[in-house]
């Protein structure tokens, strides 16, 4: 018989900073994942549009009218950035017709290359020219690229914006030259792995007032859940897993950790 894992902490108000919640990446059963999230105690949900169609971001923005719960943010994956004259239209109108937190997720991602380098600079550029037009932070993803993100943002100068380097999951270098630059750092559930490396050390260097936690949903499941479908209410084992990193108590984290989320996104 399969073990079963261990009853996850309560939620006490965590919000999932980062959560893909449309059919096309989360699968048919996102109003049961809700209900489980909204039953372990979560206080709110970040869905991200970034699914490589243009129906995705009117799917998300339908999600989440009416449900104070969830806060939508907005822009074209770096895997996606070749298709961004495709799918640049249906991002304009929902951020000129939805109450969208921020802007991304957006950035660089040189580990896979699905989309060219120069597409994906192109693409990233119009991004954070979108976020600081319109006030909004940023939604980063960063992957085998953190020297050419931080150039080419810093080519709009240092201080210009706010944001979060999403599933951050580099050590306490990489970690500060963020910082430096203002911006949120939120930890998957990477930070539960065995090979979790480095980043365990950057955890306990990250200023409490800048950490979030994710899921990242469907992707990343935290330890015990390895294997399964990642979703929001799984955020509880990355936020006791950071807790314990920290050596501070996993109920006084959480209040915290849901501050920060409130802050960034303008949450209510």
């Amino acid at each position: 018989m399969a073990r079963l894992p261990p009853p996850p902490p309560p939620g006490f108000g965590l919000i999932d900073s980062h959560a893909h919640l449309d059919h096309h990446l989360h699968g048919p059963h996102v109003e049961e994942s809700l209900r489980r999230a909204w039953d372990g105690g979560l206080g709110g949900i970040v869905a991200v549009a970034a699914a490589g169609r243009p129906e995705v971001f009117a799917e998300v923005a339908a999600l989440v009218a009416g449900e104070p719960r969830l806060a939508m943010t907005a822009g074209i994956h770096p895997h996606d950035a070749d298709r961004e004259d495709l799918l640049w239209p249906a991002l304009r109108e929902v951020l000129e017709s939805a109450p969208v937190r921020a802007v991304g997720e957006t950035g660089l991602d040189f580990h896979y290359d699905h989309s060219s380098r120069p597409g994906q600079e192109r693409c990233f550029r119009r991004h954070v020219e979108e976020a600081l037009a319109r006030d909004l932070p940023l939604v980063l993803h960063v992957r085998e690229a953190h020297r050419e993100a931080l150039e080419l943002l810093d080519g709009f100068g240092r201080g210009a914006w706010s944001g979060v380097v999403h599933c951050f999951t580099g050590g306490p270098g990489e970690a500060e030259d963020w910082l430096e630059r203002g911006f949120y750092l939120s930890i998957p559930g990477v930070v539960t792995f065995p090979g979790r490396g480095a980043l365990a050390d950057a955890v306990l260097r990250i200023p409490a007032d800048r950490l979030l936690v994710e899921t990242d949903s469907p992707y990343l499941a935290p330890v015990p859940l390895r294997g399964r479908r990642n979703e929001p209410a799984n955020v509880v084992w990355t936020a006791a897993e950071v807790a314990s990193l920290r050596g501070v108590p996993y109920k006084d984290l959480v209040p915290v950790l849901a501050a920060n989320a409130r802050r960034l996104f303008c949450l209510p």
